[in-house]
């Protein structure tokens, strides 16, 4: 990982009020009830947000969030909805050369989305 990249992710950490920490290339933050994955591979970022979601609910879950990962609702951030376990996840390759603000703009939207879902299903 290049230096402007490192600084560029202390940033992010810092405007998302993660905390500082040591950066690596690959980083896990427990933000209840989400997870946050953060991974630095081939000049590229990658976003994970994960949230627990009830057993009776899982696929019900999954169909709405595929629909809500269409570039044209998400100004053009391609977004991957998936299980892993009882897990939602919810992903984005940020493009390389990506800024600061577009990383948080990202977190946003996986945010928004996993927030969304237990509200439509009450």
């Amino acid at each position: 990982m290049d230096l402007q990249t490192q600084r560029c992710l202390e940033g992010f950490l810092r405007l998302s009020d993660l905390g500082p920490c040591r950066i690596e290339r690959r980083m896990e933050f427990i933000l209840p009830p989400f997870r946050l994955y953060i991974e630095y591979a081939q000049g590229r970022m990658l976003l994970s947000l994960a949230r627990p979601v009830e057993a009776c609910r899982r696929i019900s879950t999954l169909r709405t969030l595929l629909g809500r990962c269409h570039p044209a609702s998400t100004q053009g951030m391609v977004l991957r909805a998936y299980l892993v376990g009882e897990q939602q996840m919810l992903s984005a390759t940020l493009a390389p050369g990506s800024d600061v603000n577009q990383w948080l703009a990202c977190l946003r939207a996986l945010r928004q989305r996993l927030e969304r879902h237990p509200r439509d299903s009450q």
